[in-house]
């Protein structure tokens, strides 16, 4: 089982599109639970923050294995992949690059158990 912690600074003229975005996110859950199923995602969470004056979007993923998760979201099997794409290539500032996060874990012995079996 792996994590990882993603940040993305949202380009300023596309933060209308980020918003579009979440939205088409939350109105096509049943195709995004398809995908990440697909991509052996087990949990993906997305936080959006204003910060140092841009958007900034966090991703915290937890998988069987990331490499594998991102390189099946990147094939674009899924239409709903496609869109996230177009929106990554559209609104992210890849001039940034992002610190390698440190972790520290806490997890309930009941939790690792479900995770873990």
């Amino acid at each position: 089982m792996e994590r990882k912690l993603f940040k993305y600074r949202i380009l300023p003229e596309k933060v209308e599109q980020l918003h579009q975005w979440m939205q088409t996110l939350n109105s096509r859950k049943e195709e995004l639970l398809q995908t990440i199923e697909h991509e052996k995602v087990y949990f993906e969470n997305i936080f959006l923050l204003e910060e140092e004056g841009f958007q900034w979007l966090y991703f915290y993923m937890l998988a069987d294995d990331i490499e594998f998760a991102l390189e099946q979201y990147a094939k674009g099997i899924f239409e709903i992949d496609r869109i996230h794409l177009g929106f990554a290539k559209e609104c992210i500032d890849f001039s940034y690059t992002a610190p390698d996060f440190k972790e520290m874990v806490y997890i309930s012995r009941q939790t690792d158990r479900i995770i873990n079996d």
